[in-house]
């Protein structure tokens, strides 16, 4: 995919000088910024353990939607997904 973008001077400039002390391409630091704020399966890396891999896929949850789980989810998971009774302690 091909993305045109007008960027403001001052983050085009940013963007340059980031690419010029990494020594790369101005397009890898912005795809690396994606990958970092937008990760994908393709950005999960073998050998991460589970807890990086599900921070990163965690990272892309708005946090609205992170407060709508239910706080007792893990003990009562089969009432949320089967409607069993709930489990009460």
């Amino acid at each position: 995919m091909s993305i045109t973008l007008d960027l403001p001077p001052s983050l085009e400039q940013q963007l340059n000088m980031e690419a010029m002390e990494k020594g790369i391409a101005v397009e890898e630091v912005i795809k690396t910024v994606l990958h970092e704020h937008y990760p994908t399966a393709d950005s999960l890396t073998p050998g991460q353990s589970i807890l990086q891999m599900a921070a990163k896929l965690r990272a892309c949850v708005p946090e609205e939607e992170m407060d709508k789980i239910p706080s007792d989810l893990s003990v009562n998971y089969k009432h949320y997904l089967y409607g069993s009774p709930k489990v009460t302690d």
